[in-house]
């Protein structure tokens, strides 16, 4: 399990990525909206401190499979969807794409925007 860094201050969403979010549901479909609160402060799914946001990607392969990916220090069998953290200002569908071709090497373009989820202790 990771051990940490945990944020334990409240980061709201500044009105930026709100916007952002809007908009990006107007060009790409409207997002499924959830606050999840967190049980346990052992799972932070953004971690270090100086990472405000993640972008989880969901790749569709040409066969109508998902692209999942793993990781050395995943436990034997794990595979998740690819992730990876947005940079201080970066746009959300700026860091998608990027991630994508970081943790994939593929370039690719959003058809759908499918969640934004937001988390809480």
């Amino acid at each position: 399990m990771h051990q940490g860094p945990f944020v334990r201050i409240r980061r709201p969403l500044p009105d930026v990525m709100g916007a952002e979010i809007a908009s990006l549901g107007r060009r790409f479909g409207a997002p499924i909206v959830r606050a999840v609160p967190l049980d346990d402060i052992a799972f932070d799914p953004v971690g270090n401190p100086s990472r405000f946001a993640e972008v989880c990607m969901v790749v569709r392969r040409p066969s109508g499979t998902l692209l999942l990916s793993t990781k050395t220090f995943y436990p034997p069998g794990a595979h998740r969807l690819p992730t990876g953290g947005i940079d201080a200002r970066e746009a959300f569908l700026v860091a998608a794409l990027r991630e994508t071709r970081e943790e994939t090497g593929l370039t690719v373009q959003m058809q759908r925007f499918l969640s934004a989820t937001t988390h809480h202790h």
